[in-house]
């Protein structure tokens, strides 16, 4: 979860060192965009991290994952 934190910020800092290297404005509307995209992602995320989470269960953790 802290991982996830971080590389948002990472992420962020990145995008808009990018926009500024292209002269490309970063707007409301891109920042709200993004948040929903990146919303839009978070149950895959959740399912990422679950199956992570379930490698420390001896007996779920040695099964293959999809």
């Amino acid at each position: 979860m802290l991982d996830t934190v971080a590389l948002t910020e990472v992420q962020w800092r990145l995008i808009g060192r990018l926009a500024d290297h292209y002269g490309v404005p970063i707007t409301e509307r891109s920042r709200t965009l993004a948040i929903a995209a990146l919303a839009g992602a978070l149950p895959m995320l959740a399912t990422g991290l679950g199956l992570s989470l379930l490698k420390v269960v001896p007996v779920f953790g040695s099964l293959p994952t999809p």
